[in-house]
């Protein structure tokens, strides 16, 4: 691990791996044989990397993400620099953030992308958040080590970000789409409702007629006829439509570049 002393010592998962021995810090002059974790890469990790990572070790570079420009990647010296493709960060700095993920992040996707799933549980044993990161990134995860090569890992890459991206953009227009489309038979009711509303109020100005009072031909001292008044029935339909809006939140993506170094800013790491 090349350590440019950019994080917080008490938060900087590199150093804590280091401090059980999992992994061992190095000067920026000191040149890494294996597979090294850089933006300098120029292809992503991949299964085709075991053979280099088991026999001469995994690399990563131990920054911060808001001095990357201080980093002299082009002088760094290793077997192989390698991408790590599109994944979520778990740690407690950059949470839920793609590609901002941590050094003991990073190695351990690299390992488990390359065939070395133990090791690379054993990486996050570390962390209390550890499986989390597992969890986050489990499909992923699985489907980056499933390909064969580099190129079919940016493929997954590119297809899982473009149905991210479609998904999102579905949502939208849900949202901004006042009157969404009524379905047949929503459409049959309101017609039914429409027709019931026409018919009803002509049966009320029938029933009006009939309770006309009768004609009297003559006068007589009728209480009952006395009390007897003319009114008429009206009534009134109310159809309610109900406009329904059932659009789910939908995760968004965030389209970004492949980049693998530590994920604390200027105080974690």
């Amino acid at each position: 691990m090349w350590d440019f002393n950019h994080c917080d010592a008490r938060r900087c998962t590199g150093r804590k791996l280091s401090r059980h021995g999992i992994v061992r810090s190095v000067r920026p002059t000191t040149s890494i044989p294996g597979v090294v974790l850089s933006p300098q890469g120029a292809n992503a990790i991949s299964r085709e990397d075991a053979p280099m990572i088991a026999s001469a070790g995994l690399g990563v570079v131990d920054c911060s993400w808001a001095r990357l420009d201080e980093v002299p990647f082009d002088r760094l010296r290793s077997g192989a620099d390698r991408l790590l493709p599109f994944l979520i960060a778990a740690n407690p700095v950059n949470y839920g953030k793609p590609l901002r993920l941590s050094c003991a992040e990073a190695l351990a996707a690299a390992l488990h992308i390359a065939g070395f799933g133990e090791e690379a549980r054993n990486v996050m044993a570390k962390f209390v958040w550890g499986d989390g990161f597992f969890t986050l990134n489990k499909e992923l995860l699985d489907a980056y080590a499933d390909c064969k090569n580099g190129k079919e890992v940016v493929s997954v890459q590119n297809e899982y970000i473009e149905t991210c991206e479609r998904e999102v953009r579905e949502r939208k227009e849900r949202e901004y789409n006042p009157f969404p489309d009524m379905t047949s038979s929503e459409e049959d009711d309101e017609e039914e409702d429409d027709g019931r509303g026409v018919e009803d109020e002509a049966n009320s100005g029938d029933r009006g007629d009939d309770l006309k009072p009768p004609r009297l031909e003559k006068e007589e001292p009728d209480s009952e006829a006395d009390g007897m008044t003319g009114s008429s029935v009206n009534k009134e339909v109310y159809v309610n439509s109900q406009e329904q809006n059932d659009a789910p939140d939908a995760p968004i993506a965030e389209a970004a570049a492949l980049q693998i170094e530590d994920e604390a800013p200027a105080t974690g790491g």
